[in-house]
């Protein structure tokens, strides 16, 4: 497969896409400050019983558990540094939704992956965890 095909999307590359501020750990910070928890709905999974035990908890000012929820994001890194075909899946639709629209408020840029010294399109994919509650 040729380079020139703007097209393709690699996963094997010479050298890996990585985020322009601090890499991976740098990019799960500006997730961290831009996520709106309050979007999400930790207990949307929950059978209905249970939704009911915690909106009653909720409705009564009473702590409710905490629950751990988990999406895995992939995207492309374009040669630009930009983000596209943003998708995040797991099984809190909420958190998933959350998830894409966070992503895709951030205006920092990748470094995009290389091939033979030419910057091309790449895979990314990264699994993102959160405990509500």
């Amino acid at each position: 497969k040729s380079t020139e095909d703007k097209n393709i999307v690699f996963n094997c590359v010479d050298k890996k896409a990585h985020f322009s501020k601090g890499g991976d750990n740098g990019f799960r910070e500006l997730l961290a400050i831009a996520i709106d928890t309050d979007k999400i709905d930790g207990y949307e999974d929950l059978p209905e019983e249970e939704k009911k035990e915690i909106q009653k908890l909720i409705s009564e000012n009473k702590p409710t558990p905490s629950v751990m929820l988990y999406t895995t994001l992939t995207f492309i890194i374009e040669p630009d540094g930009t983000m596209s075909n943003i998708l995040a899946e797991g099984e809190n639709q909420s958190f998933n939704k959350e998830m894409e629209r966070t992503l895709k408020t951030i205006k920092d840029k990748w470094i995009p992956a290389e091939i033979k010294g030419k910057k091309v399109r790449s895979y990314y994919k990264m699994p993102i965890r959160i405990r509500i509650g």
